[in-house]
Parts: structure tokens; C-alpha cells; sequence
């Protein structure tokens, strides 16, 4: 099964769109939705559900959620496109990233 990185960016089928991660991850955050929702919308799997809790957690922790959500949109929209793919559609970037802003921001 594809990882929650995978379904976003479309490698392997079952695409989850970009638009509604952002959406959906934006109303968690606001407490209009739940992760649940987002579970029970796309089917994510254990695996899924685990990548969708690490990535809520390091999105919340951010002092500038916005921002932060911008830096993954822009990320995860080039993925899907295929540009720079030794980049952008590297999962292990795409976590290394937004650690990496998480840092910044902490100093």
C-alpha cells in the first residue's frame, strides 16, 4: 500500500488531492474536522493514519501554521507536478523539510 506522501503526490494510485489535504488540514486545525474525518474520507490505512498523525503533529507545533502550511502546499503541488522529482517527489525530503522549517523556526 502507498504511504499517505505517496497518495498525495499521485505515485501509485488512489490519489488524494492536494486541495483537500491543505482544506482538510486546515480545519483540524481550526477544530471544524477531525483527523478522523480525514481517515474515514480517503480510507487511509494504519500506516496512513500514523504519516497523517505525525504530519498534524509537526504542523501544529509550528509557531507560524500558516506559513508552515504554505511551505508544505508549495512542496507537495510540485511533487504532483513531477518538477525537480529527485527533489519533490522524495518522501524522505518532504519530512526532512518540514523538520527543517520546525528547526528555523525554534532558533
Amino acid at each position: 500500500m502507498a504511504t499517505l506522501f505517496e497518495r498525495i503526490v499521485g505515485i501509485g494510485g488512489n490519489k488524494i488531492p492536494i486541495h483537500a489535504i491543505r482544506g482538510m488540514s486546515g480545519e483540524i486545525s481550526r477544530g471544524q474536522l477531525s483527523p478522523g474525518d480525514v481517515i474515514s474520507t480517503f480510507g487511509l490505512d494504519a500506516a496512513q493514519q500514523a504519516d497523517l498523525g505525525t504530519f498534524l503533529t509537526k504542523l501544529s507545533s509550528h509557531p507560524d501554521k500558516a506559513a508552515l502550511s504554505v511551505i508544505i502546499f508549495d512542496f507537495l503541488a510540485l511533487a504532483e507536478l513531477g518538477i525537480l522529482p529527485d527533489v519533490y517527489r522524495s518522501e524522505q525530503a518532504f519530512w526532512d523539510r518540514i523538520d527543517a522549517e520546525l528547526a528555523l523556526a525554534a532558533g
